[in-house]
C-alpha cells in the first residue's frame, strides 16, 4: 500500500517543530500498521517519512521565516568540503540543527553526491528514532528506565602528596560526599516513570588507562545532580557518555 505524506497542521517554524512532526507522522503510521495487524521496522517507516518531507517543496511544509534563501543554500553548500565524509557530515548536522532537516537537504542536494545522501539518510533515521519511545517496552520495566537515565564520568582533581594534607583532604571528602549524598535524596521524589534513584561507580573502561568515576541519575534530575557535585567538588569535571563503558578485553 502506497504511503500518503500529510504535512504538518502549521508550517513548521523550528527545527523542534520539525522533530515532532517527523516523529508524530512515524507513530501514526505504526498505528495504523498495528490496527491493520501489521509490522514494519520502525527505522524503515522513518526513512520514508524522511524522504517523503524532503521532497516536499519548502513552500507547502516550511513556515517563510524558516525557509532558508537560495542564496544562503548555495554559500553555506559551497563551503562545505565534499571531499571528507566525516567533515562535510559534521557539517550537515550542524545546519540541520540550525536551520532544520529540510533545510539541510537544500544544501546536501548542491553537493550532488549520492553517497553523502545516503549517509546523511542513514544519521537522520538514528537521530529520528533515538527521540522515541521504544516500541514494545512498558513504563517501569527496567530496561524502561534505564533508558531514562543519563551517564556521566567525573574527573576530580588530585589531592597533595603531603601526608598532612592528604588527611585532612579525606575528612573533607567524607564531609563533602556525605553533602552530595544528603542533596540526591530528591531522587526518591522522581518524575512521572523514572527510576527513584542515582548510581555510582568505579570502572576501568577497556580504552582507558585509568580508574573512571562514573555516575548515573534519571533524565529529569541531570541539573539537580551537576548542581550538587559542582558544589561540592568545584573543579570536578563532569562528561555526559551516550555510550555505557565496556571493562572487558577481547
Amino acid at each position: 500500500m502506497a504511503m500518503q505524506y500529510e504535512g504538518p497542521v502549521e508550517p513548521i517554524a523550528s527545527h523542534e517543530d520539525e522533530l515532532a512532526h517527523l516523529r508524530a507522522q512515524v507513530e501514526a503510521k505504526e498505528r495504523e500498521l498495528e490496527a491493520m495487524k501489521k509490522d514494519r521496522p520502525r527505522e524503515m517507516i522513518a526513512r520514508e517519512r524522511i524522504v517523503h518531507h524532503v521532497k516536499t517543496p519548502a513552500e507547502h511544509v516550511l513556515a517563510p521565516e524558516f525557509r532558508m534563501a537560495e542564496e544562503d543554500i548555495q554559500e553555506l553548500a559551497l563551503n562545505l568540503e565534499p571531499e571528507s565524509d566525516d567533515a562535510t557530515m559534521e557539517e550537515l548536522r550542524g545546519v540541520m540543527e540550525t536551520h532544520g532537516i529540510h533545510n539541510a537537504f537544500s544544501v546536501l542536494r548542491k553537493l550532488r553526491s549520492p553517497h553523502l545522501e545516503d549517509d546523511f539518510h542513514r544519521f537522520l533515521v538514528a537521530y529520528l528514532v533515538a527521540g522515541m519511545e521504544v516500541k514494545g517496552m512498558n513504563e517501569g520495566q527496567p530496561e524502561w528506565k534505564a533508558l531514562h537515565m543519563t551517564l556521566y564520568s567525573i574527573a576530580l582533581p588530585e589531592v597533595s602528596a603531603d601526608e598532612t594534607d592528604r588527611n585532612k583532604s579525606f575528612k573533607e571528602l567524607v564531609a563533602s560526599m556525605e553533602q552530595l549524598y544528603g542533596g540526591m535524596l530528591a531522587v526518591e521524589e522522581a518524575y512521572h516513570g523514572e527510576p527513584p534513584y542515582f548510581t555510582l561507580e568505579l570502572a576501568v573502561p577497556i580504552d582507558k588507562p585509568e580508574l573512571r568515576f562514573y555516575a548515573a541519575v534519571p533524565n529529569g534530575r541531570k541539573n539537580l545532580f551537576e548542581k550538587q557535585v559542582l558544589a561540592v567538588f568545584p573543579h570536578a569535571v563532569l562528561a555526559e557518555e551516550p555510550n555505557d563503558y565496556n571493562i572487558f578485553t577481547k
